[in-house]
């Protein structure tokens, strides 16, 4: 070859990207040729990743069209995993249910970094973890995870958890940006169980950014598909959007934003709801919104049951029953010395379900209360069934930090047994402006540290002025 067109290829490859290989400790999803590392080894028959350890791993690399995928097996460990700019789409390779990244019966604690996407084929879960499984995506995640269970017109997972009759596992979310989406043909959950699975297990987001979405045939935001119920709790400063998925298939309702999905039984009852906790008191956001009903069924509450069909003998098809969003809401109005607080259910106060299926009993109001600025919360002796609750320096101390929350909790009526629903407001500080009271109803200010040191100052020139006076002699 010349030298001058042997310069120009060998200028021109070094203007290419440089395709990074798996070391030790990271595994590179296109790198089919580094067998084994620290902790994990690549089986090439099935093109997949293990890991049986819990040395910190690792993972990066685009393998859309490669068709690799990771496992983290089982074991009395907890792996210790980061994906970094790590792309896995298996959605057209094809070949039956193939999961993205499967954590069946494994704990895995996970960091994001950068962009990650996740997408599984077939029946699987985007990011598979079912139920006997634990996962929790860490607060020092910085980066965004895409999970999308399998293809359209097939898929049957959940974005996150189980997949087609998979209950979802143990699942937290503590940062990050998250994405996921059930499966494009079913019933599972955007985080959750899959389609047919009994429940979603415990399901916690007290950070990050989390948007939930479930699948076409009437899944769920967050939460299951089945008739176990869920355990789910959003708080912290978590930033949660949860929409049920609206369903395209007859006679199955629309999923709740949180709790079950869509109903086909005929019957006339919802699949439960379970037990879910909201509290924005610590700056947690939530928009929920249920799923349409397809024909002969009815919607998803935004916080509750998923729609459902009435029995033939019925006349009217089921809304799923339970909270809209937000449940209650809190303002306050400060004058002279007391500050007046008022908790109002949000209109409407619950789904109103057609009939065979009654909205829930919405209980009394809980005042919630923190003196050092929502760091703890305690409940006050007053105000425990009323929507408003006066505070002043006679009953209750008044500091800067104060601030109140109100909580309303929801069961019976047309939800199922066992089912709770707990809505905490966003917190309110004391109105700025409020004198302290002191004993008596009279109003003062609170002495600062100059004025007690004066005022002490005062005291022990007198008592020293009263001792001279009784000896006289010592002054000559």
């Amino acid at each position: 070859m010349p030298r001058l067109a042997a310069a120009f290829v060998l200028g021109l490859a070094a203007t290419l990207p440089v395709q990074a290989a798996s070391t030790a400790d990271t595994i590179d999803v296109e790198d089919e040729v580094t067998l084994v590392g620290t902790g994990w080894d690549f089986d090439p028959p099935t093109q997949t990743f293990r890991i049986f350890d819990s040395n910190p791993i690792t993972i990066t690399g685009n393998a859309v069209s490669i068709g690799t995928r990771v496992l983290v097996q089982p074991g009395p460990f907890v792996a210790n995993l980061t994906l970094d700019n790590a792309m896995i789409d298996l959605s057209g390779i094809g070949g039956g249910d193939q999961c993205a990244f499967d954590m069946s019966g494994a704990r895995v604690n996970l960091t994001l970094v950068g962009v990650n996407v996740l997408a599984s084929d077939g029946q699987c879960a985007g990011l598979r973890a079912p139920a006997g499984s634990t996962l929790e995506i860490l607060a020092a995640s910085t980066g965004s995870l895409t999970a999308a269970a399998g293809s359209p017109g097939a898929g049957e997972g959940a974005g996150i958890g189980g997949s087609v009759f998979e209950d979802g596992g143990t699942i937290t979310i503590a940062g990050g940006t998250v994405t996921a989406t059930g499966g494009g043909s079913g019933g599972g959950a955007g985080i959750g169980g899959g389609s047919f699975g009994t429940d979603g297990n415990n399901i916690t987001i007290t950070g990050g950014t989390v948007t939930a979405t479930g699948g076409s045939g009437g899944g769920p935001g967050i939460g299951s598909d089945g008739d176990g119920g869920v355990n789910v709790s959003i708080g912290g400063n978590a930033q949660v959007t949860a929409n049920g998925g609206d369903s395209t298939f007859n006679d199955v309702g629309g999923g709740a934003g949180i709790g079950s999905g869509g109903a086909n039984n005929g019957a006339g009852t919802p699949l439960p709801a379970g037990t879910i906790r909201i509290d924005l008191s610590q700056g947690a956001t939530l928009i929920a919104n249920g799923g349409a009903g397809a024909s002969n069924t009815g919607s998803g509450a935004p916080i509750g049951q998923g729609g459902f069909r009435a029995a033939s003998n019925l006349p009217a098809d089921g809304n799923g029953a339970g909270l809209s969003n937000p449940a209650v809401t809190l303002s306050a109005v400060s004058a002279a010395s007391s500050a007046t607080f008022t908790c109002a259910p949000a209109a409407p106060a619950t789904v109103g379900s057609t009939l065979p299926n009654a909205p829930p009993t919405v209980g009394g109001y809980q005042w919630l209360t923190s003196t050092n600025n929502g760091a703890t919360w305690g409940t006050p002796a007053v105000g425990t069934t009323a929507t408003t609750l006066v505070v002043n320096g006679v009953t209750q101390a008044m500091i800067d930090n104060n601030r109140y929350a109100c909580q309303t909790v929801a069961t019976g009526g047309g939800l199922s047994a066992g089912d709770t629903l707990t809505f905490i407001s966003a917190a309110i500080n004391m109105p700025a402006g409020i004198t302290p009271v002191v004993g008596g109803g009279v109003a003062a200010t609170v002495p600062t540290l100059s004025q007690w040191s004066l005022a002490l100052l005062a005291l022990m020139l007198a008592g020293l002025t009263a001792a001279l006076r009784r000896k006289p002699g010592r002054l000559g």
